[in-house]
């Protein structure tokens, strides 16, 4: 399925990326700067991690709010990433 497709079907064409549950899928938008698309990427994980979990958020705006945090966490944990080159590895090990 192509993201153009799958953005018309999520009635946001701005987007550069989606989150899907019921398929389990996540899209990004093709041709993005390398980095924006690794921030999309991650930024669609936490979407999901957050959806998976009953969606922490439970007010009117819940989408809003999750929108706001997913935004706000997303770059500060790449930039942890980055700069801390072992702590994936560490995290993940055994």
């Amino acid at each position: 399925q192509s993201y153009q497709a799958f953005a018309e079907a999520e009635n946001d064409t701005t987007a550069v990326g989606f989150t899907n549950l019921q398929s389990l899928t996540i899209a990004i938008k093709p041709n993005l700067p390398a980095s924006l698309e690794r921030e999309t990427l991650l930024h669609e994980i936490l979407h999901a991690i957050i959806q998976t979990q009953g969606g922490v958020f439970s007010t009117t705006k819940r989408e809003e709010l999750e929108e706001a945090t997913v935004s706000a966490i997303t770059p500060m944990l790449l930039t942890v990433m980055r700069q801390n080159e072992y702590l994936l590895e560490y995290i993940l090990g055994d």
